[in-house]
């Protein structure tokens, strides 16, 4: 992804980027709007505004902090249907739509046991209608994540991207992995014949392979023990306030420390790719 120029204030980041292989220019805004309907509705004033300098084409994104309707929400107390016209006004200003979500309805949950549970659809994606029509198959997923009390939001355009060729990449946290000394031993002591500057490199070219033939297995294991420790956390959450709340801070703990090796993982990744983004 290309960016031109990237604009930002206190509630949000308005980048102009483009696509590899798409020659339009667009906007990506990503807002975290207030907790303060007062600032809240500046704050929707400030986007109606540069809605003109994104031009046909933008999507816009974040944790917005309202509702348009009482259907978003489930726990704790109704809204009067009037604290929902300021919001459903600011989304017709826009003339934007929102783009469905797969994944669970509701995005935030305050994780108060018993009768204080409360969650709602305060995060969304929308885009104009320009936009929508340049990428029809795009589509908004859902993720529950554990580190956070708001799930986490991405959209795909469905492009097609340059793939590069993978640089190998040593992830200091293998050091205290079960069997990286074997595998590092193993792929050092193939015999290789030349010289000796030759066979110094063909033993570093074998001990790479030995790594990531040995890491493969670990790293498809661990997006195995992500994806089932998320289903197990969603399944809870969708038992709203009546889940096993020892249970939950359990399975809690295990995927905020998988998510963690995770991260470690695609951090390293990244630099081994220059900084790879797919938009």
């Amino acid at each position: 992804m290309e960016v031109n120029q990237i604009v930002g204030n206190e509630f949000c980041v308005q980048m102009e980027a483009k696509g590899a292989g798409i020659e339009d220019w667009s906007w990506m805004v990503f807002v975290y709007m207030s907790t303060d309907r007062r600032e809240r509705s500046r704050q929707w004033e400030f986007l109606e505004q540069r809605k003109s300098s994104w031009g046909d084409g933008w999507v816009i994104a974040g944790d917005w902090n309202d509702l348009v309707s009482n259907d978003e929400k489930r726990g704790g107390l109704s809204r009067n249907s009037s604290s929902f016209v300021g919001f459903q006004n600011f989304i017709n200003n826009m003339e934007m739509q929102e783009i469905a979500q797969k994944g669970s309805f509701f995005t935030w949950g305050n994780n108060r046991a018993g009768d204080g549970y409360v969650e709602e659809r305060l995060d969304k994606i929308f885009a104009s209608f320009d936009w929508l029509a340049r990428f029809p198959r795009m589509e908004a997923s859902n993720y529950f994540r554990s580190a956070s009390d708001h799930n986490v939001l991405l959209f795909d355009t469905e492009l097609e991207i340059n793939k590069r060729h993978k640089r190998f990449q040593f992830n200091s946290g293998w050091v205290e992995m079960e069997g990286v000394s074997e595998a590092v031993r193993e792929g050092w002591q193939i015999s290789v014949d030349g010289s000796a500057l030759y066979q110094v490199h063909q033993k570093i070219k074998n001990t790479r392979m030995a790594l990531l033939a040995w890491h493969k297995p670990h790293h498809r294991n661990q997006e195995r023990t992500i994806k089932v420790l998320t289903e197990k956390m969603a399944s809870l959450r969708a038992e709203g306030r009546e889940r096993d709340w020892e249970q939950w801070g359990l399975v809690k703990n295990e995927l905020d420390k998988a998510h963690l090796d995770e991260e470690q993982y695609w951090r390293n990744k990244s630099r081994a790719l220059g900084g790879v983004f797919k938009f």
